[in-house]
């Protein structure tokens, strides 16, 4: 019997492969081709090791030991336990409940919303609101609050952009990175029985192909999307997915290159543990350094831009901000910024533009209103200036340097006892970076 060498084997397997039937995959290209290239950025941002160290997470009572979540102390205890999982604080997020029972249409529409996300003035806080429909069923209600806090953590963070128009599907891809996709799976097929349309906005081949990347990249549990997801289409999907990326189907994810590509959870961690400091030069070498490996970023450039403003370097700081709104040419604060910038270089005509773009894009955010009251302010239009203050502080209590430039405003219309109190406000709240008030 003659044994073929190893240059015979190798002509076998080349020959094997040629003809070899490509594994199937039902997910069309462009969604596949979308779907990695979203698990990319987000290995880019947070890292292989995040999602490798992420468990799968269960629709268990073990995991989830709530038995009813109308109770509001079991409600706080699950937007703290998701909070924590998300690495989001507790203390930016409120939560409120919306009654949509008398609106919703059972029939299949999906016009109003489970949930919804508002970001409050300099993106420090949120607000998110649940439908009370969805606590009809608790995996459904996991979902709906994960999506709107995963909101808070890419939105409000700068990972994404509301101008972006596929961010609420990467939204949804993140949330499966982080370990909600057997809970995505399974909240879809409670709400669509109860024909109130589709929680999230990933289709059943495409949650499917997520799933599958989890296990492929990260070495997750097949056996537990197995055990765990209780619709036949999600898992069958899954099922395909996971054999075509085993088996080699074509992929542009490459797993040893993402396991040697850099992250930005930790600078952005160390700029935003940074973001009350009053060292102005630390804060901006930090964006500096973001600004060097991910230029891209916007949040790079609208960071240094405002650190240039609180310095007073006015053209710096307008250059940062114009590189930051080509961009993201509808952020609200970005635009503020900028025509703070401009009123102190004396183009108030410009800078009123950009306060009204600001307000048409956001109208409750707090910046566009306090500046256009500095934009009052600077025309010593002093009533009309106070209006505008008092609308930002209205929204936000804690609208930046508020009670200091109100405090301003008082003395200016002759109320000594108005602006002492202000600037006392101002002192306690330390909204200046020097000991800039006025001798009264």
């Amino acid at each position: 019997m003659t044994v073929p060498g190893d240059s015979t084997l190798l002509k076998f397997a080349a020959v094997f492969r040629l003809f070899r039937r490509p594994p199937r995959l039902t997910l069309p290209a462009p969604q596949r081709a979308f779907a990695e290239r979203t698990y990319a950025w987000l290995i880019e941002n947070f890292g292989l090791a995040r999602l490798m160290e992420t468990p799968h997470l269960q629709p268990t009572q073990a995991q989830f030991p709530y038995s009813d979540l109308h109770d509001p102390q079991q409600l706080e205890a699950l937007v703290q336990q998701l909070c924590t999982h998300i690495h989001l604080q507790r203390a930016q997020i409120n939560v409120e409940v919306f009654d949509d029972t008398a609106y919703r249409n059972w029939q299949g529409s999906d016009e109003e919303p489970l949930g919804t996300y508002q970001e409050y003035s300099s993106g420090e806080r949120y607000l998110v609101r649940l439908s009370r429909s969805s606590f009809g069923h608790k995996p459904t209600l996991i979902v709906v609050l994960a999506h709107e806090l995963m909101h808070a953590h890419l939105l409000g963070k700068g990972y994404l952009d509301h101008s972006d128009p596929w961010h609420e599907m990467k939204n949804d891809l993140a949330l499966v990175f982080f370990g909600f996709g057997m809970l995505q799976a399974n909240a879809g097929v409670v709400v669509n029985e109860l024909k109130a349309g589709n929680v999230g906005y990933l289709t059943p081949e495409l949650l499917g192909y997520a799933l599958a990347l989890n296990c492929w990249l990260a070495g997750k549990d097949a056996q537990l999307v197995e055990h765990h997801v209780s619709r036949g289409s999600h898992l069958g999907f899954f099922r395909e997915a996971l054999n075509y990326l085993e088996k080699g189907g074509e992929t542009a994810l490459d797993k040893k290159r993402l396991q040697q590509s850099g992250s930005q959870e930790q600078l952005q961690r160390r700029i935003y543990a940074q973001r009350n400091s009053r060292d102005l030069h630390a804060r901006k070498a930090l964006f500096d350094e973001l600004i060097k490996t991910h230029p891209e970023n916007a949040e790079g450039w609208k960071g240094r831009g405002y650190c240039f403003l609180r310095m007073d370097e006015f053209q710096q700081a307008l250059s940062d901000l114009e590189r930051a709104l080509r961009l993201a040419p509808r952020d609200a604060e970005t635009l503020s910024r900028r025509a703070h910038c401009l009123l102190r270089l004396g183009r108030t005509d410009a800078a009123k533009k950009d306060l009204d773009a600001a307000l048409q894009f956001d109208p409750k955010n707090s910046l566009p209103w306090r500046n256009l009251g500095l934009w009052h302010f600077e025309r010593k239009e002093y009533n009309e200036a106070y209006g505008m203050l008092v609308k930002a502080q209205q929204l936000q209590a804690r609208t930046e340097l508020i009670h200091y430039y109100l405090g301003l405003v008082h003395l200016e219309r002759g109320s000594k006892l108005s602006a002492e109190w202000e600037f006392e406000q101002s002192k306690k709240a330390q909204e200046t970076i020097l000991e800039t008030y006025p001798e009264l």
